[in-house]
C-alpha cells in the first residue's frame, strides 16, 4: 500500500525525531505598517506598529486602518493626523463659542 510519504519521498519530522508530535515552529515574521484611520485598536493614527502579515495583508489594509510603511505612508500618516487634530480643534472652538454663559 502507497503512503503520501513514500510516493512524494518527503518525511514528516515527527516521524523522524521518533514519533514526537510536537514539532517547535519558528516565530511567524512580523511586518511595519502605519496607522492611518482610527478603529483598529492598535495605536493612534500616525504610529508605525509591527504586525504579523497575514494580519495586515487579510484585515487591517483592506478596511483602510493600516498601511505598509514607507515614506509616502508615513506622509499620508501625518497629513491624516494634522486632519484629525485640526478637525478637534475646530469642534473645540465651536463648542465654546456655543456654550451658554453660566449662571452665578
Amino acid at each position: 500500500m502507497w503512503s503520501c510519504a513514500s510516493v512524494i519521498g518527503v518525511y514528516s519530522p515527527a516521524l523522524l525525531l521518533g514519533g514526537v508530535r510536537y514539532i517547535r515552529t519558528l516565530p511567524k515574521p512580523l511586518t511595519k505598517v502605519t496607522i492611518v484611520k482610527e478603529g483598529s485598536g492598535q495605536g493612534s493614527v500616525g504610529d508605525i506598529i509591527s504586525v504579523k502579515r497575514g494580519f495586515a495583508r487579510n484585515f487591517l489594509i483592506p478596511r483602510g486602518f493600516v498601511a505598509y510603511t514607507n515614506t509616502a505612508a508615513a506622509a499620508l500618516a501625518a497629513r491624516a493626523a494634522g486632519k484629525e487634530k485640526q478637525s478637534k480643534a475646530a469642534e473645540a472652538q465651536e463648542a465654546e463659542r456655543v456654550r451658554p454663559p453660566s449662571i452665578d
